[in-house]
């Protein structure tokens, strides 16, 4: 999993456990991450510890290997719009949005992608989380990084969507 280049888009409480729960597996440098927020100034701690910060989600995106959408349902379609224009093939788009599908993820991209949904439980800020992930359009390989990033979190299990 080297060259990991990882965008959370969303840095409220379970953007930021993700984020530094990365960082303590080793799976990425805080350096390889960046977070968004519109208000920074709750995210200095982390600036501090070296993850790079931004207001801007289409600059964020731009050279991620990873996108983790960590944003409430409602903002989904101004993400998208944000952000859409910036998305590759090559890139994985992971969302922990509660009650949102990945067809209807998928319903926002111009383009094929890889899009896995993660239902991780509050025990991610301490290390501790159960993950469910689900995927479509995604390799093996994309799915198998997918889970190592939240392996480092907790445990994960792939299952059905339809199971969510």
């Amino acid at each position: 999993m080297s060259n990991l280049k990882i965008a959370i888009i969303g840095g409220g409480n379970l953007g930021a456990a993700i984020a530094q729960g990365i960082v303590k597996s080793k799976l990425a440098k805080a350096a390889d991450i960046v977070i968004t927020r519109r208000n920074l100034g709750k995210l200095d701690h982390l600036k501090k510890s070296g993850y790079k910060l931004t207001t801007d989600n289409g600059v964020a995106v731009k050279n991620a290997t990873h996108i983790i959408l960590c944003v409430q349902p409602k903002q989904l379609a101004g993400v998208m719009t944000e952000i859409g224009g910036q998305l590759t093939a090559r890139q994985v788009l992971v969302s922990t949005i509660t009650g949102i599908s990945i067809e209807e993820i998928g319903s926002h991209l111009k383009k094929k992608m890889a899009i896995v949904r993660a239902m991780p439980n509050t025990a991610i800020a301490i290390g501790s989380s159960m993950t469910c992930l689900c995927a479509r359009d995604a390799s093996a390989k994309q799915l198998s990084d997918v889970t190592k990033l939240f392996d480092g979190l907790g445990m994960t299990l792939v299952i059905e969507e339809r199971l969510m």
